[in-house]
């Protein structure tokens, strides 16, 4: 009797069950462990006479074994590969990222909103510049200022645009910027009160002022132009005409 080990555990069994894992004792043990404790006799003598144990008794005690060798493995191979100052380690770069992201996030929500209400600033990587019709784009333009976003655009004398002397023999200065549309409906209804001739008024607007200059705004794009002075009225509708600016 002293040899008999369990069945499903290995463990050494001395009673009915075994005392590691709750199997049923081996058939064995049966007779036994029968003569020895009487008042017990029913189920152990059943099964020490090969009749078919509980299956409910049988996976409990197949649970028992496994968990009985699994988890001290699993505990096992966890402190062996991973010591308790890497898990401290791994849980600070945790709480760190956790921050930093948490820090980022309320930053991006504090940036101010960009000029112009979301507008790009002109002269920049796509400013106006290239929204500019193809007669204007042999304009040479410096950085736009960073105070009001208006860059200063020059169109040589030389120009075929303004053949015919339409500046006098002088270059053009072209006043550039893109703006929101509410500051833009704005300037344009401005440029109506102060009564020069409005040569279109749709979602382009142009006019030419008092002093012989274009006024002109693109509803549309945000995109807003003023010239320099023309040598009369006449010759600025035909700048207008030749810059593309109506389309």
């Amino acid at each position: 009797m002293a040899g008999l080990n369990c069945r499903y555990c290995g463990h050494s069994v001395s009673g009915a069950v075994c005392a590691h894992c709750g199997a049923p004792a081996p058939a064995d043990l049966g007779p036994a462990v029968a003569a020895a404790s009487p008042g017990s006799a029913g189920p152990q003598e059943e099964h020490g006479r090969g009749s078919v144990p509980d299956p409910k008794a049988v996976a409990a005690s197949v649970m028992g074994a496994i968990r009985s060798r699994m988890v001290p493995e699993a505990e096992r191979l966890v402190l062996d590969k991973h010591p308790a100052w890497q898990w401290r380690a791994a849980g600070a770069v945790l709480v760190a990222a956790v921050l930093l992201l948490a820090f980022l996030m309320i930053r991006s929500c504090s940036l101010p909103a960009p000029p112009g209400g979301g507008f790009t600033t002109p002269g920049l990587a796509d400013g106006p510049a290239p929204a500019l019709p193809g007669p204007l784009a042999t304009a040479v333009c410096e950085p736009p200022d960073q105070a009001n976003g208006v860059e200063r655009c020059v169109i040589a004398a030389s120009d075929p645009l303004l053949s015919g002397g339409i500046t006098g023999g002088g270059e053009l200065l072209l006043r550039v910027q893109v703006v929101a549309p509410v500051e833009l409906t704005q300037t344009v209804r401005k440029w109506r009160s102060t009564g020069g001739s409005v040569v279109s008024d749709g979602m382009v607007f142009a006019s030419i002022s008092a002093s012989s200059s274009v006024l002109y705004a693109d509803t549309d794009s945000g995109l807003r132009i003023d010239t320099g002075s023309f040598a009369n009225k006449a010759a600025a509708q035909t700048f207008l005409s030749r810059s593309g600016l109506l389309g």
